[in-house]
């Protein structure tokens, strides 16, 4: 009965080649996965640069947006006040001069 140091040289005699080829091959998947791991990783670290990128040009743009309605708001609060003053000033002569003319009708009747 072969011991297994003959075992061995055997294996090696009749798979020699075909065991270089699977370790060769191994090495060449081996190879192209960390290639493919390394591309994946520098894609993933760029679109994640992106998308930091345009989360910030977002918040900028709706920071300047409610900025913008925000002076719209006050503009449109400051016009509608100084109408009701101007409106309330109007309506004060207006009834002060129809009181002077019911006043002067009732002294001059």
């Amino acid at each position: 009965m072969p011991g297994m140091g003959e075992l061995s040289t055997i294996r090696d005699i009749l798979m020699g080649k075909q065991m270089n080829d699977y370790e060769r091959q191994f090495s060449d998947i081996s190879n192209r996965f960390k290639t493919m791991e390394e591309e994946f990783q520098s894609r993933l670290q760029q679109m994640e640069a992106d998308y930091d990128k345009r989360v910030k040009e977002i918040e900028q743009e709706m920071l300047d947006r409610f900025e913008k309605l925000e002076k719209q708001l006050v503009d449109n609060v400051t016009n509608l006040d100084n109408k009701l003053r101007k409106t309330s000033k109007e309506d004060r002569n207006r009834l002060g001069k129809m009181l002077a003319k019911v006043s002067k009708q009732l002294l001059d009747e």
